[in-house]
């Protein structure tokens, strides 16, 4: 048996996992089981910046190759919740012990579970992103959060959020819906001189911020 020692130096929690389970599994922590073989020490690895519930989801996926359906899901006010940082932080330990498996279980998690995320959980997850993976920028939370706040935030939700949204955030849905508008082409043209031709006639001379909201949430195409 591996014992992993995860959490805090001064009160750690102890797992205690099948050998084979492990090297199978995790080519990060077979590594380390093979370098204490050869230092003749114990089979013991410390897992620190880590908090319990996040390696026990990775334990429980070494016994089951499956990932816990439940993780994420809280209730709130009669109403079921989803945190999506708490299948953020399973992503995370399992990209460091190279389990790419794991990985796209915890973001298919996260798609299927996307409606059941207030605006809180949305604030959050993006800062947790934005701050732990600001220089990853091909990273596929990057692409999911931007995704969803694109496309499943769209309209007012996205309005009410993006003034507590992270400066980058907020850059990378610009460029997506760029890349959207640039891919309808021929529509794009049409929509712009429309929108255009509307705007001459507005009072947004008078009222410019005003006119132009108007013309954009109501542009009658």
């Amino acid at each position: 048996m591996v014992t992993f020692l995860v959490g805090h130096d001064h009160l750690p929690t102890p797992f205690f996992v099948h050998e084979h389970l492990v090297s199978a599994h995790s080519p990060f922590f077979k590594a380390a089981l093979e370098d204490q073989i050869m230092d003749g020490t114990t089979q013991t690895i410390r897992v620190r910046s880590v908090d319990k519930e996040s390696f026990g989801a990775l334990v429980h996926w070494m016994y089951t190759e499956q990932i816990e359906p439940e993780l994420g899901i809280y209730v709130n006010h009669d109403r079921d919740g989803f945190k999506f940082v708490d299948v953020v932080k399973v992503w995370k330990i399992a990209e460091r012990a190279l389990m790419p498996a794991l990985q796209a279980a915890a973001l298919g998690l996260m798609i299927n579970k996307r409606f059941l995320a207030n605006d809180h959980d949305v604030i959050y997850l993006a800062n947790f992103i934005y701050e732990t993976l600001a220089e990853q920028l091909t990273s596929k939370l990057r692409r999911f959060i931007h995704i969803y706040l694109t496309f499943d935030c769209a309209g007012d939700r996205y309005q009410d959020l993006v003034h507590r949204l992270p400066h980058h955030a907020v850059i990378d849905v610009s460029k997506s819906l760029s890349n959207v508008y640039k891919a309808l082409d021929e529509h794009t043209t049409r929509t712009s001189n429309m929108a255009m031709d509307r705007l001459k006639i507005t009072d947004c001379l008078l009222h410019p911020t005003a006119g132009i909201l108007s013309i954009m949430e109501n542009p009658s195409l």
